[in-house]
């Protein structure tokens, strides 16, 4: 009974085995015709490039020519308008900082004016009151029996000369403070022009160096430019070249153009060699018969 049972299990079990395998021979014989039928297949893709029997001439090169200098003009145009822009609005700047300075200028002038009109008004309003009340702290009249007012206190001849000695070396010491003033005026005069001057100078050393490099900007863009051009020159007379090279081709294949040039299979030596042999006619290997005298 267990044999029996072992039996048909063994035997279902290769049922199945056999199952599977006829669906896995079924399943690669479809993937094969597939990929047999897909390889024979006519291709429907369409070629990415075509033979114009009839192609329009190439454009001359003046054409190009002359975009490329109606280019470079429309650039140089822009670039001076830019620059002309640019100077105006400084120019603008310049006028409204020298108005604004203006302005600054007139209103501390005015403020100056005006303290100044209200201190003399102060000074005024201070002597009239004085004025008024010079009655109060007056000395009393004058008689003919009181002493004398003038003349009390005249001086004396030492007084005199003291005095004189004085009032020189006053003047000595004003002149000296004068000529020490004008001399600091004049060092600040100097100290002043040549900052101005080194000023000045720093502003040239500036604009020269700016003027430099814009130079040397444009120079940098214009060679650019030209070797732009140069290359692209070059590409398209290397294009031209090729597409001659083509059209002198014609549309034969590369199988039958070689057909044209015929080569020796054996020696592969040169085109026009075809059956000819490679041996010299003199080799050094001398037959003996040929060296008997």
């Amino acid at each position: 009974m267990k044999d029996q049972e072992a039996i048909l299990k063994a035997q279902l079990q290769s049922e199945a085995h056999r199952e599977q395998r006829e669906k896995d021979a079924a399943y690669n014989r479809g993937v094969a015709e597939a990929v047999r039928n897909g390889r024979n297949a006519r291709s429907t893709e369409f070629y990415r490039s075509y033979i114009f029997q009839q192609r329009p001439l190439t454009p001359l090169a003046l054409l190009k020519h002359e975009q490329y200098y109606q280019s470079l003009t429309n650039q140089m145009a822009d670039r001076r308008a830019k620059e002309g822009k640019e100077k105006e609005d400084q120019d603008l700047l310049a006028r409204l900082e020298k108005v604004q300075l203006a302005e600054e200028f007139a209103t501390q002038r005015a403020k100056y004016m005006r303290e100044k009109t209200e201190q003399i008004q102060s000074y005024k309003s201070a002597l009239d009151t004085q004025v008024k009340m010079k009655s109060s702290f007056a000395p009393p009249p004058a008689t003919e029996d009181s002493e004398p007012v003038f003349g009390r206190n005249d001086m004396t001849n030492e007084k005199l000369v003291e005095k004189r000695r004085r009032a020189q070396e006053v003047s000595k010491h004003q002149r000296q403070t004068s000529e020490e003033r004008k001399r600091l005026a004049i060092l600040n005069d100097l100290v002043q022009q040549r900052k101005e001057a080194d000023m000045l100078q720093r502003s040239k050393e500036l604009l020269l160096s700016d003027r430099a490099l814009q130079f040397e900007k444009i120079h940098r863009l214009q060679k650019m430019l030209q070797d732009d051009w140069t290359k692209s020159s070059q590409l398209k007379r290397q294009k031209e070249h090729r597409e001659e090279l083509y059209m002198q081709a014609g549309s034969e294949l590369l199988l039958d153009q070689f057909v044209k040039f015929r080569r020796c299979l054996q020696c592969k030596r040169r085109t026009s060699n075809c059956g000819e042999t490679n041996v010299w006619c003199e080799s050094r290997y001398i037959p003996g018969s040929r060296l008997m005298v």
